[in-house]
């Protein structure tokens, strides 16, 4: 860590060569907390169900690490940043159906009725076993979501690892979605493809300085931004 009075030079170079830490890094498949990305795959599941149904919810149970219940369960963010750390308003987010991406943070959004009604249902709580599992494994961020419809009737899904992770991975053609979208909200449409050529056969180019100057072309697509 930067800063640190542990400083360890040696571990810069330890097994250089021989141990490739990127094959260990993984894609955020959603635009907020990590500790937040398995518990959201699961609320995607389940608002697949109940897409069939006319019931509503009732309340939204929720468990998992410690770090969730004590540190991202607000259900009101006052800003962009908060809601980026804030399990309730994400949940609500995938469960009305709002499109993953900048748009999550529109200041509309953070201030939608709807959503924060449907936040405000959310209850987290720390799970041991989530718990003991993320002790072990620092990569498992496991959880369990629960869905009580005002029928009585309840949805549950669970999962380990967050989504993006090598035992969840996300898909090649999600990662060029992801890629895409994002670039859109800077990029004209050609620039965006062009960027995308240039990147998947970049083994081929002598230099990235073509690359560094689409880049740094300014931005070409404000219009866009309105879509988010």
């Amino acid at each position: 860590m930067a800063g640190s009075d542990r400083f360890e030079g040696a571990e810069a170079t330890r097994s250089l060569g021989e141990e490739f830490l990127i094959l260990a890094g993984g894609f955020k498949a959603f635009p907020c907390c990590r500790f937040m990305h398995t518990i959201l795959e699961c609320a995607e599941r389940l608002s697949v169900e109940m897409a069939s149904c006319s019931d509503t919810i009732f309340a939204i149970e929720i468990e998992s690490i410690r770090d969730v219940a004590d540190l991202l369960s607000t259900t009101r963010p006052a800003g962009f940043v908060d809601a980026q750390f804030s399990t309730p308003y994400a949940v609500a987010l995938v469960l009305t159906g709002v499109p993953v991406g900048p748009g999550w943070f529109q200041y509309s959004r953070l201030h939608d009725p709807e959503i924060l009604a449907l936040a405000g249902k959310v209850r987290i709580r720390t799970s041991k076993l989530a718990q003991d599992a993320y002790q072990k494994d620092s990569r498992c961020v496991s959880a369990v979501v629960r869905i009580i419809m005002n029928s009585g009737r309840v949805l549950e899904a669970t999962g380990e690892y967050p989504k993006g992770e090598v035992e969840n991975p996300i898909s090649e053609a999600e990662i060029i979605t992801k890629y895409t979208k994002l670039a859109s909200f800077q990029y004209t449409p050609p620039l965006v493809s062009e960027i995308f050529d240039i990147v998947m056969s970049i083994e081929d180019h002598d230099s990235i300085a073509e690359l560094t100057r689409l880049l740094a072309a300014p931005c070409g697509n404000v219009a866009a931004r309105d879509d988010y």
